[in-house]
């Protein structure tokens, strides 16, 4: 699809990273909007943890797409974290 003005993408990344934010789903979401041919992909960071040795997987995804006109929108604090429905 062709647009007449610039475009973009979000890819939204909310949760605890290593458990919500993963490698596969994060491939998975630039794999289906690349699809889209948008001008940008925004990154939209909204985590309240980090398991640290899950970081590596996610940076090496993202320089697998570095060629591509991305951008990182932190939100800060982060939001809180919600109770899980069922304990």
């Amino acid at each position: 699809m062709k647009y007449d003005s610039p475009t973009y993408c979000v890819i939204p990344m909310r949760g605890e990273i290593g458990t919500d934010i993963v490698s596969s789903v994060l491939d998975d979401a630039f794999k289906d909007i690349l699809k889209r041919k948008p001008t940008a992909i925004i990154l939209e960071m909204d985590s309240s943890g980090v398991r640290i040795h899950d970081v590596p997987s996610l940076v090496n995804v993202i320089q697998k797409y570095r060629n591509f006109r991305l951008a990182v929108l932190v939100r800060w604090p982060p939001a809180p974290r919600r109770s899980p429905p069922c304990r």
